[in-house]
């Protein structure tokens, strides 16, 4: 940041308004109020209930998007009712007590989608469409796309172009300053620096009434909230309490990282014949533009896409690097199947067919010994005779996919399966050779996909925050790049199988 920044930001901390603005949708309201009553029945029949939970967050987000959202209800794409209607078919059946409580709050969605009018952005235009020219920033928490900033500017009769648009974690990482802020949403919805680090004279919370849309200090000591003395420097006069007149608050806030993934880690993997890693992972849970979610490997390497004026490339980067904002690359199959597939064609070729039957071999022959003798028995006889540790039921049922190359302990394994030790040394080979093609194919498939980056249109990536492409030499192999929006602090235990494998967010319905 440069001196005159720093001087711009110390005059602002000096004398600047905060305005706190809540507008009144009766629907919304309702919606806010059902959200409440949905969230008691949740807590009364048990905080577990993984599926009433993933309701309860349907509705929840639904009143989100609502709340935040700069276009016509009537023209919100992302609340996909036909989906709402599957969900509910099940939930008749499961709870037919409470059906009628979840379909009101299903009622004032569908009606709320039907509004051709949004009273927020009557109230940005409100602002904007002001006599006086100021330079501006509207700021909103997820990213808006291009079509989106494009309809919106297209209502302003003036100051268009001394408006700035930003997402949250874009705003936070900018040093630029402004006459007029505009957050869409209270001030619950982002983080302390909104409240207490002034980026503008006059800074706004624009949100409905149906959330608590005030004041807060954080000037004195908090144990869960940073020390601010900026507060000195507010000329206009601030009340610590709810103006509004509606009856019910919520916490406006996005759905908790923390719950859904502790829900998703929860998630049986059962299109893998419900087999577990020999070792849970730790990981952390990411939200990307496109409405999908993943988990990452706290310490693992990832692929990101780097986008500057002079050039743009994939480069690897640890975890504990990553940030809000990263251009994360995700491959749409699942890593092993697609590298096995390059690993075959490109590497292994001819003697592909003859290591993968070699593979085979060691597999059928213990699936035939859990056939025939029972899973439990073969683990005791592991563990006991072979000194196999390891050997339980999730993880027998593990080396059997196709997907394991070389389990660890696979030389007693083998001497367990009574292959002589020839056998067993041709099969270790033959395994060593198979996985050290699986890693060659990674990399060839990483350089595939930089050379595509390179060489493709980034506009829509830069402007939608994520762009899907195909790689010509290695047909049906896909792969997106897309934003972080989001990181939990939260660490989870996991499946390696979830490792990077992308669940749709909606779909999901959490």
């Amino acid at each position: 940041m440069d001196l005159w920044k720093d001087n711009e930001l110390f005059s602002i901390s000096n004398s600047y308004e905060q305005y706190y603005l809540s507008i009144h949708n009766p629907l919304i309201s309702e919606l806010g109020e059902q959200c409440n009553i949905l969230k008691k029945i949740v807590d009364e029949n048990g905080l577990e209930d993984e599926f009433l939970n993933r309701m309860y967050l349907t509705i929840k987000r639904s009143l989100t998007i609502f709340s935040t959202s700069l276009v016509p209800f009537h023209q919100i794409e992302s609340i996909d009712l036909q989906d709402l209607r599957y969900k509910f078919r099940e939930l008749k059946v499961l709870y037919p007590n409470i059906y009628q409580d979840f379909l009101k709050g299903a009622q004032q969605i569908k009606k709320l989608l039907e509004q051709e009018h949004n009273l927020l952005i009557e109230k940005v235009l409100e602002l904007v469409n002001g006599p006086k020219l100021s330079k501006r920033a509207i700021v909103t928490k997820r990213h808006l796309k291009n079509e989106e900033i494009y309809a919106i500017l297209e209502r302003f009769t003036k100051n268009a172009m001394d408006i700035s648009f930003f997402n949250d974690s874009k705003f936070r990482k900018s040093s630029d300053t402004f006459d007029e802020v505009l957050f869409i949403g209270s001030q619950n919805l982002f983080e302390t620096y909104a409240n207490n680090c002034p980026r503008a004279r006059k800074t706004y919370f624009i949100s409905y009434d149906v959330f608590p849309n005030y004041f807060k200090n954080m000037e004195v000591l908090h144990p869960f909230q940073p020390v601010s003395t900026v507060y000195k420097g507010i000329k206009n006069k601030l009340e610590q309490r709810p103006t509004t007149t509606a009856k019910i608050f919520l916490e406006e806030d996005l759905p908790s990282l923390s719950l859904l993934g502790r829900q998703l880690a929860a998630i049986e993997e059962l299109d893998e014949n419900d087999a577990d890693s020999i070792e849970p992972v730790e990981a952390r849970f990411i939200t990307l533009e496109n409405d999908h979610v993943l988990f990452l490997q706290v310490n693992g390497r990832y692929k990101v896409v780097e986008v500057d004026l002079k050039a743009k490339h994939v480069t690897s980067k640890p975890f504990n690097m990553l940030e809000l904002d990263d251009f994360l690359l995700v491959f749409h199959e699942r890593e092993t199947e697609m590298l096995a597939t390059v690993a075959d064609s490109e590497i292994l070729k001819e003697h592909a067919q003859e290591l993968r039957n070699i593979q085979k071999s060691w597999k059928n022959r213990l699936q035939d010994w859990v056939d025939n003798n029972g899973i439990q028995t073969v683990c005791h006889i592991l563990s006991s005779k072979y000194g196999m540790n390891a050997a339980k039921p999730q993880n027998v049922n593990y080396w059997l996919r196709d997907t394991t190359i070389l389990p660890r302990n696979m030389e007693q394994l083998l001497k367990a399966l009574q292959y002589d030790d020839d056998v067993v040394q041709q099969i270790l080979l033959a395994s060593n050779h198979i996985l050290a093609a699986h890693r060659r194919a990674g990399g060839l498939v990483t350089q595939y996909a930089n050379h595509v980056i390179k060489n493709s249109d980034l506009k829509n990536l830069l402007s939608q925050g994520y762009q899907i492409f195909s790689i010509p030499e290695f047909p049906g192999v896909t792969f997106s790049v897309e934003r972080i929006v989001g990181i939990s602090s939260e660490k989870f235990l996991v499946h390696p199988g979830k490792i990077m494998k992308v669940y749709n967010q909606s779909s999901l319905q959490v």
